[in-house]
């Protein structure tokens, strides 16, 4: 015999603002949008990295100049508008300069 799921409802105006959240702010031209996972992951690597020491620091800012990179390469690339792409272009010279001054490049 097998438990029945309960499944709970969610309001119409909690799925109203998320949907909102993702399309962004103002809609018709989006300047302000919800954080991406990437952008999530890299904000997350930041905070360990900086509370933390040692190797546990170290795999923390990997982790954050990796997701940067790909969000930056993902807003770059696919932008909502030409602000988005111009961030996104940015965030990933930052990234290589990093990256590369931390190689010894």
């Amino acid at each position: 015999m097998s438990t029945p799921v309960i499944q709970t409802p969610i309001s119409p105006a909690l799925k109203d603002l998320w949907q909102r959240a993702h399309r962004g702010w103002p809609a018709s031209y989006p300047l302000v949008q919800f954080p991406s996972l990437p952008l999530i992951v890299a904000v997350s690597g930041l905070i360990v990295a900086m509370l933390t020491s040692g190797s546990a620091h170290d795999y923390a800012q990997a982790a954050f100049y990796g997701a940067l990179g790909v969000w930056a390469w993902l807003e770059g690339t696919s932008g909502v508008n030409w602000p988005h792409r111009v961030l996104g272009a940015a965030g990933f010279v930052y990234v290589v300069v990093h990256v590369a001054q931390a190689l010894g490049a």
